[in-house]
This record gives C-alpha cells, structure tokens and sequence, in this order.
C-alpha cells in the first residue's frame, strides 16, 4: 500500500509534469495537436498484485476488457476466441425477477 501511496503522491505528479515539459520542448504547435508524451506507470504497479488482479477482473467483467487484452498487458500470448468481449448479466432488478417467476408458474399451468 505504501508502494501506491508513493507512486499517486510523489511519482505520479512529478511524470505529469515531466509529460508536460516534454511535449512543450520537443513538439511543435502542429505536433501538439495529435501527439502527447505519456509515461507508462503500468509497470510500477505490479508488485500489488492483487489489485492489478481485481482491476483485471472488473474491467473483464463488465466488458472494457477482451482476455487477450489483460493477457497482453501481462504479456503473454493471445488465446483463441480472446477478442471477445464479455458482460456479466446475472443481476437483473426483483421486479422482473417476480415477473419471469409468474411467467413461468402461468406456463406450467
């Protein structure tokens, strides 16, 4: 957690504005419009392995992510069918729960 902490208080801040000098010394106006320099911290948080695992998961979960999508970031190979992208659908609200329930009960009937 104290990995985290250093990295979003002390780190983070000093490579924002590390981008920003960079973009202004070694970009034109022009170049500006449609480049940015951006520092990749993905790297720095590995060691919380649990987090980045839960990351993983909810974005999966909720369609952001493919499997070859984390499995890239990992890097490791793609899998077939990977590209696919997944949302979980096992809640619904308990009012349509109620009403596929009546439905149900009416058809067997």
């Amino acid at each position: 957690m104290d990995q985290i902490s250093f990295l979003t208080d002390t780190i983070q801040p000093i490579l924002y504005r590390l981008e920003d000098c960079f973009e202004k010394v070694l970009l034109s106006d022009s170049q500006r419009i449609y480049t940015e320099i951006k520092f990749k911290i993905d790297d720095l948080l590995r060691t919380d392995l649990k987090s980045r695992g839960d990351f993983y998961r909810t974005m999966t979960n909720i369609g952001v992510f493919s499997q070859n999508d984390v499995r890239q970031m990992l890097d490791l190979p793609d899998i077939p069918n990977g590209d696919n992208y997944y949302m979980q659908v096992n809640m619904m609200p308990l009012n349509q729960f109620a009403e596929g329930a009546n439905l149900k009960q009416n058809q067997n009937k």
